[in-house]
């Protein structure tokens, strides 16, 4: 089976259909691909090159010639985490966050008792 462009009838998106879970993950990794060479060349949106990087990372996968790797220090510098988060969950997605980029900037959100807001306070 080949992957093949399903399109729903009610919205008119298109949405990839694939043989197996792997296939899945490769085109979940070319999108990040295609984001993170997006984010590097300054775009502020998707355009013609980006979609050609993201059919030549999803076939690259595909054929075994690429393999998945950490794109978190190439393309993340900041990671923002949520009001309610359980402390045990966010320790383990701190220390997570912290081996694969020591310098990742890492905040906890708090909600501003002043404003109706949120306020992003760094976690050393």
């Amino acid at each position: 089976m080949t992957v093949g462009q399903n399109i729903n009838k009610d919205s008119g998106k298109h949405y990839p259909k694939f043989a197996n879970f792997g296939e899945y993950l490769f085109w979940s990794y070319a999108n990040l691909q295609m984001l993170c060479a997006a984010l590097n060349m300054g775009k502020a949106k998707y355009d013609k090159s980006c979609y050609m990087i993201r059919a030549k990372a999803f076939k690259a996968y595909k054929e075994g010639r690429w393999n998945i790797h950490d794109l978190m220090g190439e393309c993340f510098e900041k990671l923002y985490l949520g009001v309610r988060i359980e402390d045990d969950v966010k320790n383990e997605i701190v220390y997570a966050a912290r081996k694969l980029n020591s310098n990742i900037m890492i905040y906890q959100m708090a909600t501003n008792t002043v404003a109706f807001k949120l306020n992003a306070e760094i976690i050393e």
